[in-house]
């Protein structure tokens, strides 16, 4: 797998929630038996990431 999730600090720019869902995934990763699972929970978990950092990216604009 050539891409690299940043685990970031909850304190940056990721809600509570979305932290808390990005452990989660995060765990999963760890725990998966397949390579299939841990596709899946990588990109939920990279989900959130661009999710939050757009988020940021948009509220600078403004």
């Amino acid at each position: 797998m050539g891409d690299i999730i940043p685990f970031p600090s909850s304190d940056k720019f990721l809600t509570e929630e979305e932290f808390q869902r990005f452990e989660i995934y995060r765990r999963k990763m760890s725990e998966a038996t397949s390579s299939a699972e841990l596709d899946y929970y990588f990109n939920q978990a990279r989900m959130i990431l661009e999710n939050a950092i757009q988020r940021k990216i948009d509220r600078e604009k403004r």
